[in-house]
């Protein structure tokens, strides 16, 4: 990898000159590097770790928020995940290998071929573990990768560079593949003036930061979005499910987080303490309707803001209806993930056909809806765009398509 002193118009010379060598290469080669990293992973799990809590006392240091410290703890519990991930990433089937061909009756054969994006630029957030399996599947779909370093990750992001550095050594590919740039305002504002040699540019970052980088680039842009996610738990739910469901749903560190529980009222006097209780153990805090506080005293109210955004709180409200349910999830409702807790068929089928939302998890947290779960091959966010991808992502979203007309023989 080159080094991070060079100017940054020198980078994206060499980003530009690698991305044709890149996609040349064969999926099985690609596979072997991503073996090699998730063995790497695995077995320098302390420099990780050891790297990751230099970068924790730091951000410590400088007041950085509990979320944030969170998002950027990396312990040998995620490393070992991590690497799972990736071996995982290495034995799933490869985007790129993707053909379809028909032929026209205007005498053209058509083949549909799914291709590299080129050169993605990475703007890493706080979690390392977001980045280096983003990175991944870069590596596995064939891209080059322009990586801006996490601010609050210096140290962790190292060592996973060498990591990589070591993998490409080890199975013969380039280096240049992977072009890192030391974090700076500049080189973020540099960076973002660069369509011409960048294809597409994920954001790894927060909400706030996520919607800044928005308004500064022409660069297509791959993103996690955010907003309210609604469970609703029917009046024949299994109230352990959707109790355990619900908290696995909030305190999940994904973009598909709950931030309201639609409780039908039938089941509210049974369902709310066993909630509330989960809910103190997890240090969550609730907020409500008139009825829901007239059985949880003390939680606070739910005004107007908070079912938009209810930040860390759990948003309770009472339905007295199915129907009443999904009107309030399509006033209030982000596109991403909706879901429902009942024992009803006919319930399911209906929210189903009517939760206007990119996945509904039916009985089972948010959790399981990501493009690792799902079988996507990656957990790459969430989108809510109608027009091109939607739902969870994975490694496909790192890929477009391309079109090969030909003659009849």
């Amino acid at each position: 990898m080159k080094n991070n002193s060079l100017k940054i118009d020198q980078l994206m010379t060499q980003a530009s000159e690698v991305k044709s060598a890149c996609a040349a290469t064969v999926s099985a080669h690609r596979n072997l590097a991503l073996s090699f990293l998730s063995e790497a992973v695995s077995k320098s799990a302390g420099r990780l770790v050891g790297a990751n809590e230099e970068d924790l006392q730091n951000a410590r240091a400088r007041g950085i928020d509990k979320e944030t410290l969170e998002e950027m703890r990396l312990d040998y519990i995620g490393a070992s995940t991590l690497s799972g991930r990736i071996s995982h990433m290495a034995n799933a089937a490869d985007p790129t290998d993707e053909h379809e061909t028909w032929h026209r009756e205007n005498g053209l054969t058509v083949e549909s071929l799914r291709v590299p994006l080129g050169v993605v630029l990475l703007i890493a957030g706080a979690s390392p573990k977001k980045t280096l399996e983003c990175i991944a599947g870069c590596i596995k779909t064939g891209n080059a990768v322009i990586l801006l370093q996490s601010e609050v990750t210096p140290a962790t992001d190292d060592v996973m560079l060498d990591l990589l550095n070591t993998s490409f050594a080890c199975c013969g590919l380039s280096a240049d593949w992977i072009t890192p740039i030391k974090y700076s305002t500049e080189a973020l504002s540099h960076l973002l003036k660069q369509k011409e040699v960048i294809d597409a540019a994920v954001l790894l970052g927060s909400q706030a930061q996520n919607a800044l980088l928005r308004k500064n680039t022409d660069i297509p842009i791959i993103e996690s979005e955010y907003g309210a996610n609604h469970i609703y738990v029917d009046e024949g739910a299994n109230l352990n499910a959707a109790v355990s469901g619900v908290m696995a749903s909030k305190n999940s560190h994904l973009p598909a987080v709950v931030n309201t529980v639609l409780v039908n009222w039938m089941i509210s006097d049974s369902f709310l303490p066993a909630l509330e209780g989960a809910a103190m153990a997890a240090g969550i805090e609730l907020a409500g309707d008139a009825r829901i506080r007239s059985t949880l005293h003390g939680i606070a109210e739910a005004d107007e803001a908070v079912r938009t955004d209810a930040g860390g709180r759990l948003l309770l409200l009472t339905v007295n209806t199915l129907t009443e349910a999904l009107a309030h999830i399509q006033k209030y409702g982000a596109g991403l993930c909706e879901g429902i807790y009942t024992d009803s068929q006919e319930h399911i089928d209906q929210f189903c056909r009517l939760a206007d939302a990119g996945t509904i998890a039916v009985n089972t947290p948010f959790v399981k809806a990501t493009g690792f779960e799902i079988g996507f091959g990656a957990e790459l966010g969430f989108s809510a765009n109608k027009l091109g991808a939607r739902g969870p992502a994975g490694l496909s979203r790192l890929t477009t398509t391309k079109y090969i007309i030909k003659e009849h023989a």
